[in-house]
């Protein structure tokens, strides 16, 4: 924000707030003390239904915050989307590793049986359907509907259940 020439925090926040107001903004709280750091994360809060906001997990002398996170969550101040976002990101590695052999079904397949574009379009149908399903997950997981570890896990073992499967189906065991 400095280097955008913004000299009040607030003002120019709620600027921000104001052009994206369907959009999730992320605002930062910028003390070093704990009960600044908690009063400004309340202040924040308030300033828009789209505003999220981050406190640091150490201050600037190391101290872990921990304490006015959780604090902050029984407040309301949730940080359940910064939770499920974190866990959709560790499941990506998982998740790519499976679509790319899910992929390879479908590519060494219309090789064997001369039906390449039936099996290209069921391997496109296949891809988009598992991202509706996993945003679809997360957008529960973002709402409080289900938990955390499965709004962000279960696609990625259904993923792998749907890998095996088609594994097994390839080589008829």
């Amino acid at each position: 924000m400095r280097k955008a020439g913004a000299k009040d925090y607030k003002s120019y926040s709620k600027k921000i707030l104001s052009i994206c107001n369907n959009k999730p903004v992320s605002l930062e709280v910028f003390a070093d003390e704990y009960s600044e750091m908690k009063k400004q994360a309340i202040q924040i809060n308030t300033w828009a239904k789209n505003v999220y906001v981050k406190v640091p997990v150490a201050n600037s002398k190391g101290i872990f915050m921990g304490k006015i996170i959780k604090e902050l969550n029984n407040e309301g101040i949730s940080s359940l989307k910064f939770r499920v976002r974190y866990h959709h990101l560790l499941t990506r590695p998982l998740i790519f590793a499976i679509m790319s052999i899910i992929a390879g079904f479908f590519a060494i397949n219309h090789i064997r049986n001369q039906k390449a574009f039936i099996m290209i379009f069921l391997g496109v149908l296949t891809g988009v359907g598992l991202y509706i399903f996993d945003n679809i997950a997360v957008t529960l997981g973002s709402a409080g509907l289900i938990s955390v570890i499965s709004a962000s896990w279960i696609m990625a073992m259904i993923y792998l259940s749907i890998a095996i499967l088609l594994i097994f189906y390839k080589e008829k065991f």
